[in-house]
């Protein structure tokens, strides 16, 4: 679990500290204050040596495919857009003493930049950096407590982009199942989520989970159609049904609750979890969504706009406030990002006293 995430540079945030965080944390915010980047943040913290996730971020992003001719998605990551500026996260993890610090560097022609992460300073580690250097690749470097740990490299090819990774014994990086807000549904992950589950009888956990959004939901089996996976749902009708015949929010919601029980993440972020979620379901969510992760061991990230899911966390968290965080994103007009942290009872607080914090 992330106990701490600092942002020194990424995308259009200069310095962002996220610190107590806890197993649920809530990222709000107005439009453009950087709630997107801050999870994007935490998907690269969860696999420091996967530079390719800036590629997946500028896809999200409806950004072209990266190659060698078009390095848009990889530019838009380093901050004001100045690929001779590194992106910097540090991070702690929970029974870890160690301060974790991710240096991601521009490569140009060989020169890779590695300039002082302050986005004021202007030094690089090229003695002639050019007015308009041509990104070739990407350095991500990991380091405890400033000791280099692992490199892995981005190479960019006319197709797209290769990655080699150096210095990994062991894969023990919590990893990150990213929902972002376009993502409906993966009936391929939500099939294998379910056969895994029944291998080991404990399928009712995810229907159970489920029928806080559709009561009527008997079963779920996984299989096949035409060689393609798919996941059947019983809602009592005379045959069982395909689930994303049952809805965007059903689907969404599935999803969700595949990324806490699939087990290959430590990790669930999703951009908009109010996403085709009606009000009344909302606190009943919350709660299903907690047993899962307590179950699995899973941290989870997300953001929202919707009055009503805040508002629903005082309902279903109200056994366990420390289970919970709210983070309110702010953008001055000089453009620096500020965070204030709320817990389960000053988020109440400003409630009780009609205050919109989002």
């Amino acid at each position: 679990m992330l106990t701490q995430l600092r942002i020194k540079t990424f995308r259009g945030i200069s310095g962002a500290t996220l610190a107590d965080l806890s197993r649920f944390n809530v990222i709000i915010g107005c439009n453009g204050s950087g709630k997107t980047s801050i999870l994007e943040a935490v998907a690269l913290a969860s696999n420091p040596l996967n530079p390719g996730w800036l590629s997946t971020f500028g896809k999200w992003r409806e950004l072209p495919g990266v190659n060698a001719e078009n390095t848009d998605a990889l530019v838009s990551a380093f901050p004001t857009l100045d690929i001779q500026k590194p992106i910097e996260l540090e991070y702690e993890v929970a029974d870890k003493p160690e301060v974790y610090t991710l240096r991601m560097s521009a490569i140009t022609g060989g020169i890779v930049f590695q300039g002082d992460s302050d986005p004021s300073s202007d030094s690089t580690s090229s003695s002639a950096p050019d007015s308009n250097p041509q990104l070739t690749g990407i350095i991500s470097e990991l380091l405890a407590d400033g000791k280099g740990l692992h490199k892995a490299e981005l190479t960019l090819v006319p197709q797209g982009f290769q990655t080699a990774v150096k210095g990994v014994k062991k894969n023990n990086f919590l990893g990150a199942f990213f929902i972002h807000a376009r993502r409906a549904t993966s009936l391929g992950e939500t099939s294998r989520a379910l056969t895994e589950l029944y291998s080991r009888k404990q399928q009712n956990e995810f229907i159970r989970a489920m029928r806080s959004i559709e009561p009527r939901l008997e079963n779920l089996i996984p299989g096949t159609r035409q060689n393609s996976p798919t996941v059947l749902a019983d809602v009592g009708l005379p045959t069982l049904m395909p689930i994303n015949l049952l809805g965007d929010g059903f689907c969404r919601i599935s999803l969700m609750v595949t990324g806490a029980v699939l087990g290959t993440s430590k990790l669930l972020v999703i951009d908009e979890i109010d996403s085709g979620l009606h009000h009344t379901v909302m606190a009943d969510f919350w709660r299903s969504l907690m047993d899962l992760t307590s179950l699995y061991g899973v941290q989870v990230f997300c953001t929202t706009h919707n009055e009503e899911m805040l508002r629903s966390t005082l309902e279903a968290f109200a056994d366990q406030p420390e289970a919970i965080r709210i983070y309110r994103m702010d953008r001055s007009s000089d453009g620096k990002t500020g965070v204030q942290p709320y817990s389960y009872d000053l988020f109440n607080n400003a409630d009780s006293a009609g205050l919109d914090v989002r």
